[in-house]
């Protein structure tokens, strides 16, 4: 388990508050014509981008999605327990998911996937004959 990957909650917040800071500091500067053009169009990819984030880090927190796909090296979990940590400094911290675990999650949904064509199958009329 310990060559698996661990996101840091802390750090991957820490890198979004800066994300944001970011987008506010280029939307205060003031500049002329074309140049704020590309001015707003940086913080609003700043902005979307952060709230895709966001949306990510929910569906890990709710287990739904591996915390793989969060990882980078900004958000790295620190190697050292956290039970070695004092409680104030404690952090959250997510592992990627096994190979066993993300099999049993794409099986899982390759099943739901197929009780939806069946009952999207069993609620189509059939097509008339072309009599009419």
């Amino acid at each position: 388990m310990s060559d698996r990957k661990r996101i840091s909650l802390s750090h991957e917040l820490h890198l979004l508050a800066h994300a944001l800071d970011a987008a506010v500091l280029l939307a205060d500067e003031r500049h002329e014509g074309e140049i704020d053009l590309q001015i707003g169009s940086a913080v609003a990819a700043v902005l979307v981008l952060s709230r895709e984030r966001l949306r990510l880090l929910d569906r890990v927190v709710r287990d739904v999605v591996d915390p793989r796909l969060l990882w980078c090296e900004e958000n790295a979990a620190a190697p050292r327990s956290q039970d070695e940590l004092p409680d104030v400094e404690r952090d959250r911290t997510f592992v990627a998911w096994s190979d066993r675990k993300t099999a049993e999650r794409h099986l899982a949904e390759h099943k739901k996937a197929l009780r939806r064509i069946e009952l999207e199958r069993s609620t189509v009329e059939p097509t008339g004959n072309g009599s009419q």
